[in-house]
């Protein structure tokens, strides 16, 4: 948990500095616009993805697990730096890419959901241990996945309306890292949401590369306070999700591992007490109670505080004899 606090202490700390660089480097719009330098590194990192996808394909047809778990991290790690240019200009191709694992029910036709698709299907293919009667259906993935790499390629240089958002790319890319990459929301199985944030992060810096020059003219101090925070965390990340990675693959090796016990003063409290009554069970008791309470001496049963039948108040009754308390 202190680790977890930590990262996202290093990671809102980049995002309040890209805040920063971003209003000190402010231009008017149509003198960004005119300049689209990031395209090429979106080209680059596609080109990445797709080669990545590639091996891992290789690597599910010759079914070797190291293999496989090694190019599906390679994968995963290719699609990070390039998430925040889909996420920002190809929102649509990226279920295709790593969408969440449920069926996707469309206004068209609601009643017949699309399967899910993307790496994290194929991860759960992968981890724990690589099911071999799915690497097909792994295989066919990454030809979906391969295809969506396509289409961000084809259409890249049209979506992209230059220069003037990338910043704002960058940023929400940051808070995507914060909210979702470090609690694992997309590594639940192969335990590398940490390492996975790192790479993202990196991502970010690969993009920044194309504006450097004019920031050390424009922004020095922001860019040093920036390149300085974007290192920091980047190296923290690294160092606590590789061991973090590691215990998961080593939980991963031991099949049949036996369920943690519980602590001794829940078995001790289990043990010396009884268990304590349902809401249920006390609404039951409290109208028993309530019953008997007016012709014979009552004690109010475990759980019913504030049950308290009229019969049960000191009133007189129609013999003189006042009612017990309960």
């Amino acid at each position: 948990m202190r680790h977890g606090w930590s990262a996202a202490a290093a990671i809102v700390a980049v995002s309040i500095t890209f805040a920063a660089v971003r209003r000190m480097t402010a231009r008017p719009a149509a003198a960004r616009e005119t300049r689209p330098v990031a395209i090429p590194v979106y080209a680059g990192a596609l080109a990445r993805l797709d080669r990545s996808l590639v091996r891992l394909d290789a690597s599910l047809t010759a079914r070797d697990p190291a293999a496989v778990r090694s190019a599906f991290r390679e994968a995963r790690a290719s699609y990070k730096r390039v998430e925040l240019f889909a996420e920002y200009y190809g929102a649509s191709e990226v279920r295709t890419l790593n969408g969440v694992p449920m069926p996707k029910a469309e206004s068209e036709d609601p009643e017949t959901p699309l399967p899910p698709v993307g790496l994290q299907v194929v991860e759960s293919i992968v981890f724990p241990a690589l099911d071999t009667a799915r690497t097909t259906e792994a295989r066919q993935l990454v030809s979906y996945m391969r295809a969506a790499v396509g289409t961000l390629s084809r259409m890249g240089a049209d979506t992209m309306p230059g220069d003037a958002y990338l910043f704002d790319a960058m940023r929400q890319e940051v808070t995507r890292v914060s909210t979702l990459g470090i609690a694992g929301f997309d590594a639940s199985a192969s335990g590398d949401a940490i390492v996975e944030a790192a790479e993202a992060l990196t991502g970010v810096r690969e993009a920044l590369v194309p504006y450097r020059q004019a920031l050390i003219w424009s922004a020095p101090a922001a860019l040093a306070r920036l390149d300085l925070t974007l290192d920091s965390a980047t190296t923290y990340l690294r160092q606590h999700g590789s061991r973090r990675s590691a215990s998961v693959r080593r939980r991963s090796r031991a099949p049949g591992r036996p369920a943690p016990p519980a602590s001794s003063s829940r078995a001790r409290s289990t043990s010396t007490s009884s268990p304590r009554p349902t809401r249920r069970a006390a609404i039951r008791d409290s109208y028993r109670w309530a019953a008997t309470c007016s012709s014979t001496p009552c004690s109010r049963p475990r759980g019913i505080v504030r049950a308290r039948p009229a019969t049960c108040r000191s009133a007189p009754s129609p013999t003189g004899a006042r009612a017990p308390k309960c």
